[in-house]
Parts: C-alpha cells; structure tokens; sequence
C-alpha cells in the first residue's frame, strides 16, 4: 500500500496533477500544507481519500491546523511545521511529534526533503511542488505502508514533455 505526500503547492495545481500522474496507484493522499485547496478539485474526483492541513500561508482557510490520521492501524502526524519553527530546528517538532504518539510525520514548510526517524517514529518532508529551496528540484514523496513500518521514498518532479512536430 502506498501514500501519497506533497506540500508547499503554492497555487501550482498543474505540478500536483504531474505528480498523480508520476505517483501511480496510491491508497492516500496527503498534503501538508501552503495552498492546501489547491487539491480541492482533485478530492473531489479521487478514488482515494485525500488529507490536508493549512499551513502558515493558508490565511483563512477551512482546513485543521493538524490531523490524526489512523491508517492500518498506525498513526499519522500530518502538519504544515512552521509551529515549530522547522526551519531553524527540528527539535521542537520532534518534542511535540513525542506527546502524540504518531509512527509517522508528516511535515512541510521548509520546502527542502528531509527524512529522518527518531525512535520508532519516522518524519518526512517531501519538499515542495513548486517552489524548492537550495539545490533541490521540485519534489514529492511516496511513503510505503510495511507491516511493521513506514518506508519513505522522495521523488523529483519530472518535467512533462510536449513533443511539437513542426511543418
């Protein structure tokens, strides 16, 4: 069983779509946050539930600030990060992520992946669709449900390629 991770789509709809598409079959989707409607069409049509949370770009936005998500009987931590100041640290994220229980975090906000686990909880970011920092290039994630674990897997946005025959 796969999941589906995005987050900081910023309004780039057309990057989400190309990232269903490259994702292939999923069983959910999550987005952590910055422009969190930007799935609302998608949920609308999917064969799949969709989660999102708001992120600090999210101003006035009917979306919670985080979820539990109870999936196969392991728990999801999704949320956008900034709360937590991610970008400076991630001690404080790890400190909270301690007092829900989750096997799983998923966060954004920072627009770089990380992928790290702390004890038996795994934390993800999957970057961002739109606008990556530093060197990365616009990302999204896979996180694939084992058994006894969360494996993740971060995957660049592959550019979508028009061929144009000319006369």
């Amino acid at each position: 069983m796969r999941i589906g991770v995005i987050s900081d789509s910023h309004g780039d709809v057309r990057s989400i779509r190309q990232g269903l598409r490259q994702m292939g079959e999923i069983a959910l989707l999550l987005h952590a946050g910055d422009h969190c409607t930007d799935i609302a069409e998608i949920e609308a049509t999917a064969a799949f539930p969709v989660k999102a949370v708001r992120g600090n770009c999210d101003f006035g936005m009917v979306a919670p600030g985080e979820q539990i998500i109870d999936w196969v009987g392991k728990r999801i931590l999704l949320l956008h990060g900034h709360q937590y100041q991610v970008k400076r640290t991630f001690s404080s994220l790890i400190a909270y992520a301690q007092t829900r229980a989750p096997d799983l975090v998923v966060f954004g906000h920072t627009h770089v992946p990380a992928v790290f686990t702390v004890g038996n909880t795994v934390f993800f970011n999957p970057g961002s669709l739109a606008y990556p920092r530093g060197k990365e290039a616009p990302s999204f994630g896979i996180v694939e449900v084992k058994p006894d674990n969360f494996v993740p897997y971060l995957h660049p946005l592959q550019a979508d390629r028009k061929y144009f025959r000319v006369f």
